[in-house]
Formats: structure tokens, C-alpha cells, sequence
């Protein structure tokens, strides 16, 4: 090799070291890379096992004892709307069901397991009720009895001696016929329409005027019912009024109507009054209702107002004993 060509490879040499020292870092990044790689795919295989074994355990069972229900209906079809009724009861409460309408309940806490059975099974199911085992969810699904009336469901826990009792009532759908309301036989009157009303309110509101749809029937049974504390489903209807030789009015104790539509929520802020009440240092002992449901026929016999609140049960004139402490 000539003097002119070791010149030329002179530069070369001295790159040559560094070259190397390149492909040694290039090496060594390409390692941890890897190795990089490899840690996160073993912490996502860890992570995907994890969530498969918590996926396969079963779900840790609800702690408490049972505490009440929830009521819910399928999805509504036209006329078959019962979302009203839709509420979480607390034990003790009862429920409302539609004659004949499918239902569901399900335990508060949910997912509590037991058992749910028809006392008088032998009535319900004559009558075309249903009442299928509780689901792998913890509910109950079933439907009413075509025969209105009072019903009681009996609910056994799996721990030991856990047992309610649940009462039901089942509901009669109203009849409309030449303008008029039926229920069970019994003619109520017409409910005047919304739209015609003197009151801007009334025809404003119109969708809380439209006539009841659903009626408890007042049995022996069923007028016993308790809806709340100290206060029984009987008492919820006017009864009627006499005159006495003075002209005065006097109560009796004979109800107008065998009828009456039902309001689970107001019977609920009942509850809530009478609880308020003796919070703030008032014994209250009892109420009682002076003025509760009209049909409209005796409305109007008594001179109430067309749209008087009366008509559909969310109106009571009520009177309490009372004691202060």
C-alpha cells in the first residue's frame, strides 16, 4: 500500500472507535428495550388474570337483615303505564298491584336470598295469579290476581329466622261508560274535564285531573289494611254526614263508597308528618280522617267544588289527638 492511500485511510482509523462505541449504545438500548417490553406484557397478562378470577368468585352476599322492597313493572304498553305504583316500601308498607299486571320485586338490600310464598296460595292462584322462585338476581317476578282484594305474601330468609310478612293489594280497574266512571259494579259519577275548568291551575295541570284508573275495593279485609301508622285504608273515605235536629252537621260512621283510589305517596308523607311532629315535641297519638275521598255523584251531593282534590283521593281533612311534652 503506497504513502498516498495510508493518508487517504488515515480519517478512517480514527472514526473507526467511535463507530464501534455507536453500535455498542445501540446495542445495549435495543436490550433494555426489549426487556421493557417484556415487563409490560407480563403486567398486563397479571392484570387480565386478576379481573378473570374476579369475574369467576361469586359475589359477596349482601350484609343486614331484609329492610323492605322494591316494586317495579315491565315496560309500559299503552294503558298498562302502573309507574305510580313503582316505589321502594319499607317493611311493613304494602304494595299496590293491578289486577292481572305483571311485576317484579326485589329485596332491600338487594340480592338478599330466601324464599317468597302465597299465604292463601290456593285463592291466589285460582284467581290467576303468579308467582315464580326467586331469580339468580335476588327477584321475585309474578302477576296479580284478577280478583281485587287483600293478598299476603310470606318471606323466609336463608339465614336463620329471618321472616316478613308482605302485604298486597290488589287493585280494580275503573270502567268508563257514557261518561261515567264504574268500578266493581258501583257507578261513581262523571269527572268533570280538565279543560273546561274556571281555574287557569286546573287546566294548566290537566294531566292531574284525568280520572283514577285504579280502585281498592272496600272489603272487610281490605278496609283493615293498615297504610300507615295508626291509620287504616277504611278511614280514607268520606263517610257520610247527617243533620241533626239543630241543623247541625254530624258525622257518621258509614262510608258513601265502597271504593276508593289509592295514593301510596301521600300515605307516605302521612308518615312523615306524624314522625316530624314528635320530633318537635308533639305526642301525637292518632289521626283521624274527617274528610277523605268523594266520588263525584256525592261530591256534588255535599257541594263540594267540580274539581275538588276530594274526587281523587289525594285530599283529606284530618284531626289528631294530641298531647304536648
Amino acid at each position: 500500500m503506497d504513502t498516498l492511500t495510508l493518508k487517504a485511510l488515515k480519517p478512517l482509523r480514527r472514526w473507526l472507535p467511535c463507530t464501534e462505541r455507536l453500535k455498542r449504545l445501540v446495542g445495549e438500548r435495543r436490550q433494555g428495550l426489549y426487556v421493557g417490553f417484556a415487563i409490560l406484557f407480563l403486567v398486563v397478562l397479571a392484570w387480565c388474570w386478576v379481573r378473570a378470577e374476579a369475574r369467576a368468585a361469586p359475589p359477596a352476599a349482601p350484609q343486614g337483615p331484609l329492610q323492605g322492597w322494591t316494586l317495579r313493572f315491565p315496560a309500559p304498553v299503552p294503558d298498562e303505564d302502573f309507574s305510580e305504583l313503582e316505589r321502594h316500601q319499607a317493611l311493613g308498607a304494602p304494595i299496590f298491584l293491578p289486577q292481572g299486571a305483571d311485576f317484579m320485586l326485589a329485596t332491600h338490600p338487594a340480592g338478599l336470598s330466601g324464599s317468597l310464598k302465597v299465604e292463601d296460595a290456593e285463592r291466589w292462584d285460582h284467581a290467576g295469579g303468579e308467582l315464580a322462585p326467586q331469580t339468580a338476581g335476588g327477584r321475585f317476578t309474578g302477576r296479580a290476581p284478577q280478583e281485587p282484594g287483600r293478598y299476603r305474601l310470606a318471606w323466609t330468609g336463608d339465614r336463620p329466622g329471618e321472616t316478613a310478612a308482605l302485604e298486597v293489594l290488589v287493585l280494580a280497574r275503573a270502567r268508563s261508560r257514557e261518561n261515567r266512571l264504574e268500578v266493581g259494579g258501583e257507578v261513581l259519577g262523571p269527572y268533570p274535564d280538565p279543560a273546561t275548568a274556571p281555574s287557569e291551575s286546573v287546566r294548566d295541570h290537566a294531566e292531574r285531573y284525568r280520572p283514577p284508573r285504579l280502585f281498592a275495593l272496600l272489603d272487610e279485609r281490605s278496609a283493615a289494611l293498615p297504610v300507615g301508622p295508626d291509620l287504616d285504608l277504611g278511614q280514607l273515605v268520606a263517610f257520610m254526614e247527617e243533620r241533626a235536629p239543630d241543623g247541625r252537621k254530624v258525622l257518621t260512621e258509614k262510608r258513601h263508597t265502597q271504593v276508593l283510589p289509592v295514593c301510596a305517596e301521600l300515605y307516605e308523607k302521612l308518615s312523615k308528618l306524624r314522625e316530624r311532629l314528635r320530633a318537635q315535641g308533639v305526642k301525637v297519638t292518632r289521626f283521624y280522617i274527617t274528610s277523605g275521598f268523594r266520588t263525584p255523584a256525592y261530591n256534588k251531593q255535599v257541594g263540594g267544588a267540580a274539581f275538588s282534590r276530594h274526587c281523587w283521593g289525594t285530599r283529606w281533612i284530618f284531626a289528631s289527638t294530641r298531647t304536648a311534652t
